[in-house]
């Protein structure tokens, strides 16, 4: 029992994923936080299967399909059903086709190479791990809904994530870890941050009103079911 239980926290984030491609298209802001929790669950079920002395084959190759799913293919799904559909069609083909399959790619890509050929050193990554590449998307969805900054919702700047995201995570860039940092505190900051990078507009946008009214907040469509 104690040997299943890192893979049924992964097959939880399995889960977060499939509820973020049935949310994709109709409730986005849902997708994002399925997406949040699935990148809870990765950072947990590694730590769980040291701690219980758990570790496995079977446990990695699990772990890496479920991050092409969830890492890969429903960042890139949420993009296209969210804004990247606008960018319209050619010869039957959609125009977004080529950002959302190369970021699936290179996510399976990136774990391909950490399975084959680890980071060499445990403090630093080569290439950003897929879980923040997916995060950086669902950032700037969430960004755009909570404060609505017209840059965020353009096709063209999510083109531009899903690009930039593709190439940092293939490119043989050193990353810092968050086993880098020596407090304990420093590395449960990093680990918040990283997994939930969408707070940091939220906080902004309080400390820029911090000297007048409190926020309002509002219900957007967004997150509306719809009727």
């Amino acid at each position: 029992m104690r040997a299943w239980l890192p893979s049924a926290i992964t097959l939880c984030g399995a889960l977060a994923a499939v509820l973020s491609l049935l949310w994709a298209a109709e409730r986005p802001y849902w997708a994002c936080n399925a997406l949040i929790a699935a990148a809870l669950c990765d950072m947990l079920d590694g730590r769980v299967a040291r701690a219980l002395n758990a570790q496995s084959a079977f446990g990695e190759q699990l772990d890496s399909l479920v991050d092409v799913i969830a890492f890969g293919v429903a960042p890139a799904f949420l993009a296209f059903s969210w804004r990247l559909s606008q960018l319209g069609s050619a010869a039957g083909i959609p125009l977004a086709a080529l950002p959302c399959t190369l970021f699936v790619a290179c996510s399976a890509v990136r774990l391909a190479r950490f399975n084959s050929r680890p980071d060499a050193d445990p403090g630093m990554f080569q290439g950003i791990p897929t879980p923040v590449a997916a995060l950086l998307v669902v950032t700037s969805i969430m960004s755009w809904h909570e404060l609505e900054l017209a840059p965020t919702g353009d096709p063209r700047f999510l083109v531009g994530v899903l690009l930039a995201t593709s190439a940092l995570m293939v490119l043989p860039v050193p990353f810092r870890s968050f086993k880098h940092f020596r407090s304990r505190w420093a590395r449960t900051t990093f680990a918040v941050r990283r997994s939930m990078p969408a707070t940091w507009p939220i906080a902004t946008h309080q400390q820029s009103r911090s000297c007048g009214a409190p926020c309002r907040w509002r219900r957007p469509s967004i997150c509306r079911p719809a009727t």
